[in-house]
């Protein structure tokens, strides 16, 4: 390894003077020509960078435009939805908005024409008292639908009625029925007088008529019908029963179609009530479609249906913004991830054309030096490449070295023991002799001669052993030992050998 190493050295450093002669040759000639063309090459090795380094900016741009349009995107998914959520909640409110209307033009249909529309008139118009209220049916529920029939009769007149609390405001509120085509309606004048009628109504067991949501519509049939005394019987047996039990003083209303008075001295007396006829308009109340929700209960859920709208509305115009936002920013980043498309391939056919130029021109440039010269740099190479091989090896052999010094120093201890057992043996053998000397003075003892020369057997025995030994490991000591003189010898030389070209590089 070594002579070959020395070989191609001097190979190599032929190869350059051959080279550097015939270079300053050339460079007589073709200076200003070559170095033209060096600076081209330099120009376009800088081209070549310069359009890598574009086109890496514009991967990494469009990366970062691509993770910003993934971002926005889940963004405007999220306000989708949220815009979707809104706009479900406002056909919601919608459509309980239209039932409610539904619903109060169903309850109010029975008491007169449009009384949906004269409600809405009343309310803006100028009024000397309070706002006139009514109807008055629409405040009041039948508690059975058993009773209908009999209420239809007995109340059906001032279900219709409306009322007022200044005397004053009577004419204007009788014309506006009278335009509307409601002159059947009644009109009640009583202020808000919120009296105690506890006293007047009978004891808790006793059937009463109706249930009035408004204290106020309830005072007025009160004052008119006196409801809070009035008890409701099947039969008119029943009903003067009912009467005599709460003092016997009172009016009862029967299913059979009788009106009985009693009073506190005994008498009383019995009157037939005529039913509603059947075209009369009076049929429609206290049915099922007008009987449910009384006419409060169904204002008030127009209004909470109302603000819910209005508040469902207003999150809907900002989540709507807010996604039409996101919209438009998703597609100018679109947009822009687009351009980067056209910007990349760009890029890339610019790189490609810079490195074909970069190319091209080194190619003329090594066609145009000196056939001589382009052989020595080709022998030149190969042997560079020979050389790098050799030093490669040189690593594995300093490695290799590490091993052998490893192994001998086991060596050398095996050897060290071996040594000293030749030793022991040596002693022992000495210390026999000296003993069979002694032996034949003590011919009686025959059993401590033989017992002495099994010792004597047993020693010779290790003896041999230890000298076999010896010679292994000492053959096998000398044989790594050669191999490691020779490993040291090679790398000496490259050692020596590098630290030339290092002095050599740093000279020039």
């Amino acid at each position: 390894m070594n002579t070959s190493l020395l070989s191609l050295n001097r190979t190599i450093d032929n190869y350059n003077q051959q080279i550097e002669v015939e270079t300053r040759k050339m460079e007589s000639d073709t200076q200003a020509k070559r170095e033209e063309t060096n600076r081209r090459l330099e120009a376009l090795k800088e081209a070549v960078r310069k359009a890598e380094e574009t086109q890496a900016n514009i991967l990494q741009q469009k990366r970062e435009k691509v993770n910003q349009q993934d971002e926005i995107k889940k963004q405007g998914e999220a306000a989708e939805k949220t815009r979707n959520e809104l706009q479900a909640r406002i056909s919601e409110c919608q459509t309980m908005i239209t039932r409610c209307k539904e619903q109060e033009k169903n309850i109010l249909a029975p008491y007169g024409r449009d009384i949906k529309g004269v409600r809405e008139q009343i309310s803006k118009m100028n009024w000397h008292g309070e706002v006139p209220m009514g109807p008055l049916g629409a405040f009041v529920k039948l508690k059975d639908s058993f009773w209908a029939p009999l209420l239809r009769t007995q109340l059906g007149g001032m279900m219709t009625a409306f009322a007022c609390t200044d005397a004053r405001d009577r004419q204007q509120l009788k014309a506006l029925f009278h335009r509307t085509g409601n002159d059947h309606i009644t009109i009640v004048i009583s202020s808000r007088d919120m009296f105690d009628y506890a006293s007047g109504e009978p004891h808790a067991q006793v059937t009463t008529v109706l249930r009035v949501s408004d204290a106020y519509v309830l005072r007025i049939l009160i004052n008119q019908l006196g409801i809070e005394r009035t008890v409701i019987a099947r039969t008119r047996i029943e009903g003067e029963e009912t009467l005599k039990s709460v003092g016997g003083n009172g009016i009862a209303w029967t299913a059979d179609w009788m009106r009985v008075n009693t009073y506190s001295d005994g008498g009383g007396q019995s009157t037939k009530i005529a039913p509603v006829g059947r075209g009369d308009p009076k049929n429609m109340l206290f049915t099922s479609a007008v009987g449910g929700t009384e006419l409060g209960q169904v204002e008030s859920l127009y209004v909470k249906w109302q603000e819910n709208l209005t508040q469902a509305e207003g999150e809907y115009k900002t989540a709507n913004a807010e996604y039409n936002r996101l919209r438009q920013e998703f597609s100018n980043i679109s947009r822009d991830v687009n351009g980067f498309g056209g910007q990349e391939r760009s890029a890339v056919e610019g790189l490609r054309i810079a490195r074909v130029q970069y190319k091209t021109l080194q190619d003329e440039a090594n066609e145009e030096m000196p056939t001589s010269i382009t052989g020595l740099e080709a022998a030149k190479e190969d042997a560079e490449t020979e050389k790098k091989s050799i030093m490669d090896q040189f690593t594995d052999l300093m490695g290799q070295k590490a091993e052998v010094n490893n192994e001998q120093k086991t060596l050398l201890t095996e050897i060290n023991k071996i040594r000293d057992q030749i030793k022991n043996f040596e002693d022992s053998r000495s210390a026999i002799a000296v003993r069979f000397k002694i032996l034949p003075t003590c011919t009686h003892n025959l059993t401590v001669i033989m017992s002495m020369q099994a010792k004597v057997d047993d020693a010779v025995k290790l003896r041999l052993d230890a000298q076999n030994n010896e010679s292994h490991y000492t053959t096998k000591y000398k044989e790594e030992e050669a191999t490691f003189k020779a490993a040291e010898a090679v790398a000496d030389q490259l050692q020596t050998e590098f630290t030339v070209r290092l002095v050599g590089t740093s000279s020039v």
